[in-house]
């Protein structure tokens, strides 16, 4: 294996796979087809239901069956998804796309970090992680907040284009997850093209039953799971909400894509600083910091001013980006590579279970209250004060853990 050529290859994968106008302002182009703010809560609650239950089995099933396979099989469900929206011209499309769209992140979700992280591993350049996904990381928002900027032609091209050029990416996608190489680090890893299929369900338990025992003698592990997903819900509601709020606090409905582009390309600044920021903190220190500015940040995404909101959003993005990166280093430093994708998947799982909360409570709440500033400043104080609540859960880790050392 070319380790250079992989990781170009990844590098492209995940700008492919980031690449999602139908994504990037889904909330705005449901909107603009007369759905309400409530239904968008439901259909979002629907994605991070289906994402909280199929992932920790597609992570199992990428351990198992293979990492390039299982990329390949992301990007088919992403044509599907499309496919749904197109030919089913109401609420119950959307419910049946989000679905689809849902399982093929969940394909993707820890097992791209994985591939990247064994592929490392094989050529002896494991030490090059974090550098190596902190790139990534920048390209996957980057692309993605390029691909916001469909506002300016979505309404006059159609909702119907945006779909189908996501479907033709989808297929792209596929093509390039069949040309990366699939390494093998363990015994079991080799092992798997000689495993017959009826074994599977015998090999899912026993995965399970490994995986499971990893966290609970690994409490640090789930406390950054924990902290991770908390900032990462906050602020991808508050883009959602954003998307509603901006236009009703003085920005075009058509201009929707420059916030959105701007506070995607300040995110990937904190992704950028991660590596510089993890050599200079512990990464209890650094998760503390990145809690507390995030909850700032989303607490002025409310403010009724529309420069003050961006800037907040963006500075909350700033963060989320700075600690999504430092922790997955952080895991994947302390991951068995067999059971790899399949707990990267867990952290994964924590995000969606918060979502399915925070989807249908936030949609409830911004009608309630008559806007959207309700549901963000809501959920920047829920940040704010549960900081202290993780800072004391991770100190009570650590003397656990200093404990048994002695």
């Amino acid at each position: 294996m070319q380790i250079r050529s992989q990781i170009l290859k990844l590098y492209f994968f995940e700008f492919l796979t980031s690449f999602r106008i139908t994504d990037a302002i889904w909330v705005f182009l449901l909107i603009h087809r007369g759905f309400n703010l409530a239904q968008v809560g439901v259909a979002e609650a629907v994605f991070h239901l289906v994402s909280f239950c199929c992932e920790v089995p597609s992570g199992m099933a990428a351990d198992l069956l293979g990492r390039r396979r299982t990329l390949f099989c992301s990007g088919i469900l992403v044509t599907v998804s499309c496919v749904c929206m197109l030919a089913i011209d109401n609420f119950f499309g959307v419910l049946l796309s989000m679905i689809f769209n849902a399982l093929s992140y969940n394909l993707t979700s820890g097992t791209d970090q994985a591939l990247l992280y064994d592929s490392l591993l094989a050529a002896g350049q494991q030490e090059r992680y974090l550098a190596v996904s902190s790139r990534q990381s920048v390209l996957c928002r980057v692309s993605f907040a390029v691909s916001g900027l469909s506002s300016f032609w979505a309404v006059a091209a159609g909702w119907q284009v945006c779909y189908v050029l996501t479907a033709v990416l989808g297929l792209a996608s596929s093509l390039l997850a069949a040309a990366l190489h699939e390494p093998l680090v363990t015994d079991a890893q080799k092992a798997r093209a000689a495993r017959a299929l009826r074994e599977l369900p015998h090999r899912l338990a026993v995965h399970f039953q490994q995986s499971f025992c990893f966290l609970r003698k690994n409490p640090r592990a789930a406390c950054i799971m924990l902290s991770t997903a908390g900032v990462s819900t906050a602020n991808y509601m508050t883009l959602m909400l954003l998307q509603d709020y901006l236009p009703t606090i003085g920005l075009p409905a058509g201009a929707i894509g420059i916030p959105l582009l701007l506070i995607d390309l300040l995110g990937s600044v904190g992704v950028w600083l991660a590596p510089r920021a993890a050599k200079k903190r512990t990464f209890f220190a650094l998760a503390m910091l990145c809690i507390v500015f995030a909850g700032a940040g989303t607490l002025l995404a409310a403010a009724g001013f529309a420069p003050l909101s961006i800037v907040g959003a963006a500075l909350a993005a700033v963060f989320d980006g700075m600690l999504d990166t430092a922790s997955g280093a952080a895991l994947n430093d302390t991951l068995p590579s067999d059971q790899r994708a399949t707990l990267l998947s867990v952290s994964s799982m924590l995000y969606s279970l918060l979502m399915i909360a925070a989807s249908p409570l936030s949609g409830a709440v911004s009608t309630a209250a008559g806007t959207p500033a309700a549901a963000i400043a809501l959920m920047g104080a829920l940040l704010l004060a549960c900081g202290p609540l993780l800072g004391r859960l991770y100190r009570a880790v650590r003397s656990r853990r200093l404990s048994r050392s002695d």
